[in-house]
């Protein structure tokens, strides 16, 4: 939630002390994964996740912090 506090512990992600997910270095095809941002949620912004080990989210600098006016749905899992 905006204004929640993010950090990184090695390879963990924390929000407000709970580990919420798991850094990679390296995708499934070998792509280099930047850490994605760490400090306060900023206002109308949000930290997206998922819980699969393997998901790109916000835990990744290509994703970030997802503000407000970028988000369009939800997504529901189908298998």
């Amino acid at each position: 939630m905006p204004g929640d506090l993010v950090i990184r512990d090695g390879s963990v992600v924390r929000i407000e002390g709970r580990e919420v997910a798991r850094l990679k270095a390296v995708s499934k095809r070998g792509e280099k994964l930047v850490p994605g941002p760490v400090g306060r949620i900023p206002g109308h912004c949000y930290y997206l996740g998922t819980a699969h080990a393997d998901g790109f989210d916000s835990r990744y600098a290509d994703v970030g912090f997802v503000c407000q006016d970028r988000i369009v749905g939800t997504g529901d899992s189908v298998l």
